[in-house]
């Protein structure tokens, strides 16, 4: 006999006022249409709501129509004040309800999936059970994305609350293949478990139209008072085409509840066009408007989805939209595309529609829109992978429990990113706590992204990191840089060996400038890595030579660093791992006239910003845009150079999200290193992902990229003559777009990266031969409570023979001797001696 499946939905959502808008229609629709398909194979569907929330008998009528639903209200605790810094505690208790009523209606015949609709309403502690299948319905990114808007909310830290239900989820429905992208690329969220099951049209009553509707022509325009809606550029577009058609008596009709002070700052926005606010009008009044109006306008900067592009569709009505990802996801041909940011193209979008220009083609496409985006293909598309789900199992294997010490998720330095986007895949090997750290010198990036990750983990100062805390992990592991960043990791790492993951290869810039600064290396410690840097044939690192020899293990993301690393390193065993990134899943309509060609990243005179002046000054590339984007280290004199030239955009204090944006559209990604430390470009990678050809210096990590990829070129002149013929081929530009984004997906995955630092670790604790005996001993008197005396003497032996050695012995070497010895008796624990 099969198994009994039983679906748990938190429907609190129909008990807020989003049943009336978009968030509420979709939930309702989407169970209607999951209860109607013959398909349906649950036997029993639970309506879990909240005793301390109404739910008007109207709303509970329209619900009990669709189904034979068990309505089931709990006394489950919702917020009294929104801005609560961390409700985790709320959560649990609301969890421990949750999971006593699911095991109260539940046998052990039976499966339980758990489904919930809306996870951002703020009237309420969303929880998913940990007895369950989760199933998250996923609407958008939106706050996180446009986190310089957001973010200075008072409910933002609410709302990050909201990412630890959205990592327990077993599998994710989203509404578009762009929600689903979001989630892959800015949280690093599985593909596994993303579901892409779009949308469609809300069903309406009959059209009412006659309290809006009057003898003009109107054009409609379905928007709400946020944010990212554009609504000033909307109107300003608007106004701009009446001035152009000899104020043509058209009104611009505005639905949905406006403040009174954005009526008045859109009202004041001159014209000869009349903009009318209709307020939140009844669905026979919306289908009324939709019906009867000349065109639709919608250029929302972001959209999960866009249920008026849909529903203009649904009444055949001509849509004038932004030029975004996820109407081009709807269809690349079917709407008059403009830049939303431009009121002269939104002008010349609503000429072209209410002229009918290319009508009959744009409308032909209306069809397949509407077979796609319809709510029975939703419910066919959930059920398919719902099917598949498996019952819930827990892992119950004691985990090996590490340290991980790195730069803030929030700051300029990339690799904090990197941390919290590979904290799910980690945590399938590990339990995992963070301590990291913030930038001290005042070149803090305003509002780049959220962190989330103090939300789903343990996340301390790394300045709070101390012996007692070492002991306590079987593994710890640093991020070694080149910045600010690294500077409380690099201080532990000098006497408590761990797992480095080496970013940079010359640490040059930290110690002579962060570390000296802070007085965490003396003068001598700084002579004595100058004399290791000089013994290093290669010169492939420097300022590592200590730190590499005492660490437990090695990770490199490129060969050249892992040969760089073997020049120095006695017998710490090194690994290498491509540096993660996730792919993106949908393809980027490039703009087909011209080519764009970018600068991104950390700008800074080594990138060569000279030689993206010199392309702007050129006439072979006239024909191309030029744009330089990130966090700038450009002097004032700089960036006043690059602002006169009229071809070049420059754009810096961008958020993560932006840069990625500006990212995607490039066709060609200029990362010419005039000086190279044995880094891996995130830039390049990310950029990759998109399917943006980088040209780089074939030098290190950049040499070993394949082929078909990337350009590699040895010199400035190779690097024109390559330019100018892939601007004049754009076909070859952009045809290996597709096989760029999939050697990304094959290669740098997380669960790639992830699966080798568990290896590795676990390695350390199976294989005798993989470990260094010298670091062995000093993590073993650490772990006896070895007096500091001890430990240090420890790790200066091996530092100060190799110097001595280096120098055959002479009386300068044992001088060094001592002195490093001193150095490190003195200095390694800085300010550690008063634990």
């Amino acid at each position: 006999m099969s198994t009994k499946r039983m679906l748990f939905v938190d429907a609190q959502v129909f008990q807020t006022d989003a049943w009336e808008r978009g968030i509420g229609k979709y939930s309702y629709n989407f169970l209607k249409s999951l209860v109607e398909q013959d398909v349906f194979f649950y036997d029993r569907i639970c309506l879990i709501f909240n005793t301390k929330k109404e739910l008007s008998s109207k709303r509970r009528e329209s619900l009990e129509s669709l189904y034979d639903f068990e309505m089931l209200f709990l006394d489950l605790l919702v917020p009294e004040n929104l801005e609560v810094n961390d409700n985790r505690s709320f959560e649990i208790t609301n969890q421990q309800i949750l999971e006593q009523a699911v095991a109260n209606r539940c046998d052990t015949k039976m499966s339980a999936d758990f489904l919930q609709l809306a996870l951002f309403t703020y009237e309420a502690y969303p929880a998913f059970p940990d007895t369950t299948n989760n199933i998250l319905l996923w609407y958008d990114l939106i706050p996180y994305l446009f986190i310089e808007r957001y973010g200075k909310s008072p409910l933002f830290e609410s709302y990050l609350n909201g990412y630890r239900q959205i990592f327990k989820a077993n599998i994710i429905l989203t509404i578009s293949k762009q929600a689903a992208d979001d989630l892959e690329v800015h949280l690093g969220i599985s593909r596994d478990k993303l579901v892409p099951i779009h949308g469609a049209p809300i069903d309406r009553k009959k059209p009412i139209g006659k309290k809006f509707i009057n003898d003009k022509k109107y054009i409609l325009m379905p928007s709400g008072d946020e944010l990212r809606k554009n609504n000033s550029m909307a109107v300003r577009g608007f106004q701009e085409y009446c001035k152009r058609n000899n104020n043509e008596k058209y009104e611009l009709i505005i639905t949905s509840h406006f403040t009174s002070e954005t009526q008045k700052e859109l009202f004041n926005i001159e014209g000869p066009g009349k903009v009318t606010f209709a307020g939140n009008v009844s669905e026979g009044q919306l289908a009324g408007l939709y019906e009867q109006a000349e065109c639709v306008l919608f250029v929302s900067e972001y959209e999960g989805l866009g249920l008026p592009v849909l529903e203009a569709v649904q009444f055949n009505k001509p849509c004038v939209c932004s030029s975004i990802g996820i109407f081009l996801e709807i269809s690349p041909a079917a709407f008059y595309f403009v830049d939303e940011h431009d009121p002269r193209s939104i002008a010349a979008g609503i000429n072209d529609a209410v002229t009918g220009k290319q009508w009959s083609r744009k409308l032909a496409e209306y069809k397949t829109i509407s077979n796609k985006y319809s709510w029975s293909a939703t419910a066919k598309r959930a059920l398919n992978a719902l099917h598949y789900l498996t019952p819930a199992t827990r892992n119950n294997k004691e985990k090996k429990t590490i340290a991980v010490l790195c730069p803030s998720p929030t700051g300029y330095s990339a690799i904090g990113k990197v941390v919290m986007q590979l904290h799910p895949y980690l945590t399938e090997h590990f339990k995992v706590d963070y301590f990291v750290e913030e930038a001290t010198s005042g070149f803090v990036a305003q509002s780049i992204r959220g962190n989330y990750l103090a939300k789903i983990a343990n996340v301390y100062s790394a300045t709070e990191f101390t012996v007692q805390h070492y002991k306590k992990y079987h593994a710890v592991i640093y991020h070694f840089g080149n910045s600010e960043f690294h500077a409380e990791t690099i201080k532990s790492a000098m006497y408590l060996p761990g797992v480095a993951i080496v970013h940079d290869t010359h640490l040059s810039g930290l110690f002579s400038w962060v570390l000296r600064e802070k007085g965490y290396v003396s003068a001598d410690r700084i002579i004595a890595e100058d004399y290791l840097n000089q013994i290093n044939a290669s010169q492939k690192t420097s300022y590592l030579t200590s730190l590499a020899n005492s660490q437990r293990a090695i990770i490199t993301h490129s060969k050249y660093a892992e040969n760089a690393l073997s020049d120095i390193v006695d017998s710490t065993p090194i690994v290498r791992a491509n540096l993660p990134v996730a792919a993106a899943n949908y393809n980027v309509v490039k703009n087909k006239d011209s080519v764009k060609i970018g600068l991104a990243g950390i700008l800074a005179p080594v990138k060569n910003i000279a030689l993206l002046e010199k392309m702007a000054s050129s006439k072979d590339f006239a024909n191309c845009e030029f744009y330089m984007f990130g966090f700038s280290l450009l002097s004032n004199e700089e960036v006043l150079r690059l602002s006169q030239y009229k071809n070049i955009k420059l754009k810096t204090d961008l958020s993560d999200f932006e840069f990625q944006s500006m990212l995607s559209q490039l066709d060609i990604l200029i990362n010419y290193r005039t000086e190279y430390h044995g880094e891996t470009s995130l830039t390049v990678l990310e950029a990759l992902r998109y399917g943006v050809l980088p040209i780089v210096r074939n030098v290190g990590w950049y040499s070993e990229l394949p082929k078909d990829v990337a350009e590699k070129v040895d010199h400035e002149k190779e690097l024109f003559a390559v330019l100018k013929r892939l601007i004049k081929d754009k076909d070859e530009l952009r045809g290996n777009a597709k096989k760029r984004i999939r050697y990304i997906e094959r290669t740098h995955s997380y669960d790639q990266y992830a699966a080798a630092l568990s290896h590795t670790i676990n390695q350390l604790f199976i294989d005798k031969k993989l470990r260094s005996l010298q670091n062995e001993k000093i993590v073993a008197a650490i772990k006896r409570n070895a007096s500091k005396d001890q430990i240090a003497e420890l790790i200066a032996r091996p530092l100060a023979i190799r110097v001595h050695e280096s120098f055959g012995g002479t009386n300068n070497g044992r001088i060094r001797v001592k002195q490093v010895k001193r150095t490190n008796q003195r200095r390694f624990f800085g300010e550690r001696n008063k634990e």
